[in-house]
């Protein structure tokens, strides 16, 4: 597999471009209290600022690509993505760190986000695994990733410790290749009905 790099991706509803301060207003007009609720980085909470220089500072040390999610129709900034935890020796790579405004939420745009990031880690990047990963609590998630036809592996029972002192249980879905012309399918369907 080829390893990801900062790149714009376009679709019909969101175009993905890799994360800047040049998109920290429309991220501060996105954000609203609790977006991040189940973040592992609740330091982070409604600081827009913090939470871009700490996005790009990880693209740095990791192989992580941060994207900011942009509403092709209002060329504004409505959210975030990342292509993280790339194992090129399995093939594999984490999409995580996705958040939309609440104005955002249940409109397709995270659907279309998830599209474009598959369609390319599938195809241009050849990779064999994506898995996604988060708070065993946050349900909506959970639901959004059975929505588009995820796998869901298990749970991780308290394997991470919060900033505030919590445990923090882990949630595991994954699509492998040959799952993902039949999960791709629903997945399009899926935004269709929800973007009309």
């Amino acid at each position: 597999m080829q390893i990801p790099q900062p790149i714009r991706l376009e679709g019909p509803i969101v175009r993905l471009e890799p994360l800047s301060m040049e998109h920290l207003a429309d991220l501060e007009e996105a954000f609203e209290p609790g977006t991040w609720q189940w973040s592992f980085y609740r330091f982070l909470e409604g600081d827009m600022q913090g939470y871009i220089e700490h996005s790009l500072k990880m693209c740095e040390d990791t192989s992580r690509v941060a994207f900011a999610v942009i509403d092709v129709a209002s060329g504004r900034a409505i959210g975030g993505t990342s292509y993280m935890n790339v194992q090129a020796h399995d093939d594999s790579l984490e999409i995580g760190y996705t958040w939309f405004g609440p104005q955002w939420q249940r409109t397709g745009r995270n659907r279309a986000s998830k599209l474009l990031l598959l369609d390319h880690a599938f195809g241009e990047l050849g990779v064999n695994r994506v898995e996604f990963m988060g708070d065993a609590d946050n349900m909506p998630s959970r639901n959004a990733l059975e929505g588009i036809g995820a796998t869901f592996e298990g749970i991780i029972r308290e394997n991470r410790k919060r900033t505030d002192g919590s445990y923090r249980s882990t949630f595991y879905y994954s699509i492998i290749r040959n799952e993902w012309p039949d999960v791709r399918t629903r997945l399009v369907a899926g935004i269709r009905e929800l973007t009309g």
